[in-house]
């Protein structure tokens, strides 16, 4: 099976974990569409007929996906714009909030995880990784960070502390790569 159409019956946050299965199957989604029986003015809906609930909707129409603009604005941020259509009425939320958590739980970065001032003592052994040294009154950047050659710091003009008094700040840091981001 290469091409499916799923429609989406119920509340609840497994209607994102199916839609992220069945894309990371492999499987190209034509057509998503919300099922879920929806009550207007206070009462519940008709009873439908049991022969109708065993009948499978076709639909003919196609999900068309378009860029209509898209840019690199700088080392940590790019941007892009799509248009999907035609929808129907509540298939944009579904779409919407699916690829949200897909696209989040796909996520890959390198990020500190720890950091140690050499002159406060806390809980921390000795961390490896990088330093920031720097000597005030001044600000400090990313620029400042001695790391690895490994290491590549995106933006050296990331703002990190402004220093009001002379004095030296060293600070350790310890900096992992993060595969799972949590989607809260």
């Amino acid at each position: 099976m290469q091409r499916a159409e799923v429609m989406i019956k119920g509340p609840g946050l497994g209607r994102d974990a199916a839609l992220r299965a069945i894309r990371r199957s492999g499987i190209l989604l034509s057509f998503v569409r919300d099922v879920t029986p929806m009550p207007h003015n206070g009462c519940r809906p008709p009873k439908k007929d049991v022969y109708r609930n065993k009948l499978l909707t076709v639909s003919t129409r196609t999900l068309q996906w378009k860029c209509v603009e898209s840019r690199v604005d700088n080392k940590r941020l790019c941007y892009g714009r799509f248009i999907l259509s035609p929808l129907i009425k509540g298939q944009a939320d579904t779409i919407g909030i699916a690829m949200r958590r897909a696209l989040l739980g796909e996520i890959e970065g390198t990020c500190i995880t720890r950091a140690k001032s050499e002159k406060i003592p806390h809980e921390y052994s000795t961390i490896v990784g990088a330093f920031i040294c720097a000597r005030g009154p001044g600000y400090v950047t990313a620029q400042d960070i001695i790391s690895q050659p490994s290491v590549e710091i995106v933006d050296n003009t990331q703002h990190i502390a402004r220093l009001t008094e002379p004095i030296d700040l060293c600070i350790g840091l310890q900096i992992e790569r993060i595969a799972d981001i949590d989607i809260v």
